[in-house]
């Protein structure tokens, strides 16, 4: 979906029709709902996890890897970030993405947290971009993966 990814790093947009994105692909109707039974909510989804949470376990990435990986990744796409976040409704939740985040990390066993600290941490960092996209970007990201880092330390001293 390059070219969903393209569409929504454009310019901001407060709506976005599947007749628009098939405009942009050149494929039927059929063929979207087909790979996307719930049209672009799902193509939505399908974005984040292709492109934020498969890359943590195809990679192995631990805590601070993703973080960093992550933060550079909205750093760099803040327009498409905007707009998944503004367009996908209830489809992608906060909670949702912080749950992906996890298991990702679990998946790739690549956590010595136990599995409180990891929801905690990843709920972190889902609000951290969440705060950072209410303030437009207006943070630099070493100092939001700085805030994290510390919290993380402070999280392993409850051990």
């Amino acid at each position: 979906m390059n070219a969903l990814k393209n569409d929504l790093s454009i310019c901001e947009r407060s709506h976005y029709t599947a007749t628009q994105l098939l405009n942009s692909v050149n494929i039927s109707r059929s063929t979207l709902y087909y790979h996307f039974n719930g049209g672009i909510e799902d193509a939505l989804v399908y974005t984040v996890d292709h492109e934020l949470i498969q890359p943590l376990t195809k990679e192995q990435m631990d805590w601070r890897q993703s973080t960093v990986f992550i933060l550079g990744y909205v750093a760099n796409h803040q327009m498409l970030t905007r707009n998944v976040y503004a367009l996908a409704g209830n489809a992608l939740s906060l909670a949702m993405v912080r749950q992906q985040l996890v298991n990702a990390l679990v998946t790739g066993n690549q956590t010595n947290y136990q599995p409180a600290q990891l929801q905690l941490l990843c709920g972190a960092l889902v609000a951290e971009v969440q705060f950072w996209l209410a303030s437009n970007f207006q943070e630099d990201a070493d100092e939001i993966c700085a805030r994290l880092t510390t919290f993380d330390q402070l999280l392993s001293k409850l051990d």
